[in-house]
């Protein structure tokens, strides 16, 4: 992101963004850090390939393309060189990977530079960075052919990254104190029947 003056005049996004949760994450399908390597203009909208550095969220290549808007007063100031944390949406029409300006996307700020955009996230992006390894586990990149066959076979990919619900310690003595009374209950009706 640039400036706070183009969030406020350029491109109205609101006042600040949703609170940072693992549920406001959630809206996105990819979240990565990357760095651009190309980009591919043209006239409305625009492709960055990025150079994968670390995915928090969804399935991606070691490179990935996304989408964005190069052409509205919500235009992404994308620069080959720089690193992004992406939260990118799959497009239902084209299926490709999409960021737009009001999103979570931010910029690793240059040495030296003040990161204006911690003022619409109330965080900084090492506080942001920090939190997503928290709440989701290292991934992997994985390569195109995987990623095909998994869209050519229609496959469903569990997210390792749901939440478990697991029962407290007194739910787990109610449970093995049931399972045993329901296993002697069992015994003494078989018992009963072979005599």
């Amino acid at each position: 992101m640039m400036a706070a003056v183009q969030f406020a005049s350029a491109c109205d996004c609101g006042e600040q963004l949703p609170e940072f949760t693992k549920e406001e994450t959630e809206k996105y399908g990819l979240i990565f850090i990357g760095t651009i390597d190309s980009l591919q203009d043209k006239e409305q909208n625009g492709t960055a390939w990025f150079r994968g550095l670390e995915l928090y969220r969804g399935l991606a290549t070691p490179r990935i393309a996304i989408r964005y808007d190069n052409y509205t007063s919500c235009r992404m100031s994308f620069r080959e060189g720089q690193t992004w944390m992406i939260y990118a949406v799959k497009d239902s029409v084209t299926s490709q990977w999409t960021v737009s300006y009001c999103s979570r996307s931010r910029r690793l700020p240059e040495q030296g530079e003040t990161d204006e955009y911690t003022i619409y996230s109330n965080l900084t992006y090492e506080e942001e960075k920090k939190f997503l390894a928290s709440i989701y586990p290292r991934r992997d990149f994985i390569p195109q052919e995987t990623i095909n066959e998994i869209d050519k076979e229609d496959k469903t990919v569990i997210d390792s990254n749901r939440e478990l619900i697991h029962a407290t310690g007194r739910q787990k003595i109610f449970l093995i104190l049931g399972s045993v009374a329901g296993l002697v209950l069992i015994y003494l009706v078989v018992k009963k029947w072979l005599k």
